[in-house]
């Protein structure tokens, strides 16, 4: 019975050695003033989960995580934030809030900045967080936005039934593209 319990707890340690944990750190760094320090915090953050803290995920305490969290939204609302670190930012909110619960407003404020790369970072963190809340900034942004491929995408992967009208006018497009991507995303709503 020994030799069992050993060797089930040699296989948890060694499951859990690969995990990417957040520690208080981590959360220092993501406060720091120099952007490298900073950016290497956050890609930890995107890094995401081994197979074994993925099963045990919604068991785990997400205090750090909601802690990081809110570390990031202050730093995109500050005004010295470089378009580098606002743009990991964005990213990794997209990959945090497939685990834990991420605030869309600064997401979907990221929708109406000036910056083609902000705004398509945002589209794509709002696709797979997946929050029906930002249907309708989407949906406003498809009606102005000349890539309209990740925005269709990002209505697709939500699945609102809301986005149903505006990817139908879609399909009237004259670019075969754009009604391509436009059928798919009502296809995965439906």
């Amino acid at each position: 019975m020994n030799i069992v319990s050993v060797l089930l707890t040699l296989l948890l340690s060694g499951l859990m050695a690969g995990c990417s944990t957040i520690t208080e750190k981590d959360l220092v760094d993501l406060q720091s003033h120099n952007d490298t320090v900073k950016k290497e915090a956050i890609q930890k953050l995107t890094r995401g989960e081994n197979f074994f803290l993925s099963l045990i995920g919604p068991f785990l305490n997400r205090g750090m995580e909601k802690k990081a969290v809110s570390i990031m939204v202050e730093s995109l609302s500050g005004a010295k934030t470089s378009e580098d670190i606002q743009l990991s930012i964005l990213k990794a909110m997209g990959e945090l809030g497939k685990r834990t619960e991420v605030p869309v407003s600064p997401l979907i404020e990221g929708l109406k900045d000036g910056n083609p790369q902000i705004r398509l970072q945002a589209v794509e963190s709002l696709g797979k967080i997946k929050n029906e809340r930002s249907v309708p900034a989407l949906i406003q942004l498809l009606k102005s936005e000349t890539d309209k491929y990740p925005v269709i995408w990002a209505l697709g992967e939500i699945g609102d039934k809301s986005a149903v009208p505006a990817l139908n006018r879609l399909l009237a497009s004259r670019d075969k593209y754009v009604r391509y991507n436009a059928n798919k995303a009502l296809s995965k709503i439906r």
